[in-house]
């Protein structure tokens, strides 16, 4: 593609996590020129910057697309707000980053449904390259990637007793049921329920998912079926949802996109 009378080897559409992931990675070495675009302004607002600001940027216009989804049939034909970032870091601007790398289970199943390279053993060394841990470099953390990555200081006394010793443990501290209520108790109740009031929680993927059946995308090294020179890569070559926040699985497959695309790069 020509801008401008420049001509540039790649071309990156969204600086979202991604996206910015991909132009560093391809551009380090100088022997490539990258284009990246994005449709929202740089990042100065400043709520994007503290884990609370997202507050203030989850219906923000200026730098979110507010986007909500079509009628859902099996969601008593609600439309489901889906917000995405429209700013320099895309989603990764407007969440509560968080970072949740996932269970080792997740990318284990994404191998067994016929995606090589993308089992726990292999993508771990890729979580490793981006981060710097808090804590140090460890076998399992790094310490010396652009990302930098805390543990939470202040802990929830009703969140560590759920983790230390799961529901039974909460029911000292459980003065009554919220939602769904008392009332709500078959499973038809249970399930009207989920219709009325469920949502996405704003992690949605997989809508050009990896793989090598009909409904798949990309194949396994993220390029699209069919065409040549045209790549997926962000949360939506998920085949399935990783356990948690999915910012930190993005970074990670835009990671290890970066070395497919050079090696692929090195071997034309």
């Amino acid at each position: 593609m020509t801008v401008n009378n420049s001509t540039f080897d790649y071309i990156i559409v969204g600086a979202g996590s991604a996206g910015c992931v991909l132009a560093n990675r391809l551009s380090d070495s100088g022997k490539y020129s990258v284009l990246l675009l994005e449709a929202g302004p740089r990042d100065r607002y400043p709520w994007i910057h503290v884990p609370i600001g997202y507050a203030k940027t989850m219906f923000n216009a200026n730098y979110n697309w507010c986007l909500y989804t079509e009628p859902d049939p099996g969601m008593r034909s609600r439309q489901i707000y889906w917000p995405r970032g429209k700013v320099l870091g895309g989603s990764s601007s407007v969440n509560g980053l968080i970072y949740i790398r996932g269970q080792a289970n997740d990318y284990d199943r994404w191998h067994h449904l016929g995606n090589d390279g993308w089992g726990w053993a292999d993508v771990l060394p890729y979580f490793i390259k981006m981060e710097t841990n808090q804590d140090g470099a460890n076998p399992l953390r790094g310490g010396d990637g652009p990302l930098r990555v805390s543990s939470i200081r202040d802990r929830d006394p009703l969140a560590q007793a759920f983790v230390e010793a799961g529901s039974p443990a909460l029911r000292e501290l459980i003065s009554e049921e919220y939602m769904p209520g008392n009332d709500v108790n078959s499973d038809e109740e249970l399930l009207e329920f989920a219709r009325e009031t469920g949502v996405t929680i704003f992690h949605p993927v997989g809508t050009c998912k990896m793989g090598s059946d009909e409904s798949s995308v990309v194949d396994h090294r993220l390029r699209v079926h069919g065409m040549k020179g045209l790549r997926v890569v962000d949360a939506l070559i998920m085949p399935c949802i990783t356990s948690g926040n999915t910012n930190a699985p993005v970074i990670m497959i835009a990671e290890k996109a970066s070395d497919m695309i050079l090696e692929d790069a090195a071997r034309a």
